[in-house]
Parts: C-alpha cells; structure tokens; sequence
C-alpha cells in the first residue's frame, strides 16, 4: 500500500495555537527536572550528614551537565530533517554521556579515596533511577494526552 501524506493548508480550529517552532518543547514538564530538583536539594544536606564531599559534589556536578547535554542534544536533533542525523544525535549522546558519567566516577574515586567513588555513583544511581521513571511516567501521560 502507496504511502499517502496529507496536506492541510488551514488549520481546522482558527482559536488552536500555532505550532511552535524548532518542534516541540523538550523537558519543560516539572516531572522531568525532578532529578535536578533532588541533586540539588540533597546534595548539601547529605554533605553535612558526612558524606564525602568530593563525591557527592562530583557526582551532583556531573549529573546536572548530563542532563544539560541531553536536553541540547535533543533540542539539536528534533531540528534535523533528515532522520539518520536526528538518531545519530540521540545514539552519539546517549553512548557519550554514559561515558561521561562512568569516567568521572572513575576519576573521582580514584583521584580522591573509594568512598569518594562510591558516593558520585550512588548519587548517579539515585537520580537516574528517578529520571527514568520519570521518563517512563512522562511519556505515558504524553501519549494520553494527544489525540490518535
């Protein structure tokens, strides 16, 4: 079956808001910066409480520039028109910023003592496990949401 594309040259709905543009809005919602929320509210408490300050202070900064980097990377790609440069934005962000974390951890625990380590990787481990159920969530509302 011939691939069909229609074409709407009005709106059907004139009181419907424009399109924005360079795409949609990526990570807007308050749901997805709840990591960010929870690094930076809990990384001075869990310092005080006497964690390694080295660690937990690596691990918030390198968490907050992965999530910096997802979102421009993402912002990048949705402006690609070809598909193969929008998924090689999102692969090669994906596969650098793992990469990123892992090496930080690596160089903090051994720059400074394990425990150093140990907390920059429990502190990513927590924030990420709440950013992907907030991703899972996230989607799951949005494909509730639009229309099909």
């Amino acid at each position: 079956m011939p691939h069909q594309e229609l074409m709407i040259d009005a709106p059907s709905d004139p009181s419907a808001p424009e399109p924005t543009p360079g795409g949609p809005r990526l990570g807007t919602s308050p749901l997805r910066l709840a990591d960010i929320v929870l690094i930076v509210m809990a990384a001075p408490v869990v310092c005080l409480l006497g964690a390694p300050v080295l660690g937990i202070l690596a691990g918030a900064g390198v968490w907050v520039l992965n999530r910096v980097l997802e979102l421009a990377l993402a912002r990048r790609a949705a402006t690609r028109e070809d598909v193969r440069a929008a998924i090689g934005y999102n692969l090669g962000g994906v596969i650098g910023r793992a990469w990123l974390v892992g090496l930080t951890i690596l160089a903090v625990g051994t720059a400074g003592e394990r425990e150093d380590g140990l907390a920059a990787a429990v502190l990513v481990f927590a924030a990420f496990t709440l950013y992907f159920a907030n991703s899972l969530l996230a989607r799951s509302f949005e494909r509730n949401a639009s229309p099909s």
